[in-house]
């Protein structure tokens, strides 16, 4: 199953990516809320969190 994206989420996906490092695996992104969720790589866990 391919996962495809929209402008608004690559945009996302790249500006996550620079700032913490972690590869984004997909991103849902809830308009309704304001919310975004990013699913990394199990091995870019901490890099996804951060130290604090």
């Amino acid at each position: 199953m391919d996962i495809k994206f929209n402008r608004n989420e690559i945009r996302c996906i790249a500006l996550f990516e620079e700032m913490s490092g972690a590869m984004v695996k997909d991103c849902i992104i809830d308009d309704e809320n304001g919310e975004v969720t990013f699913v990394v790589k199990n091995s870019d866990m901490g890099l996804a969190i951060g130290k604090k």
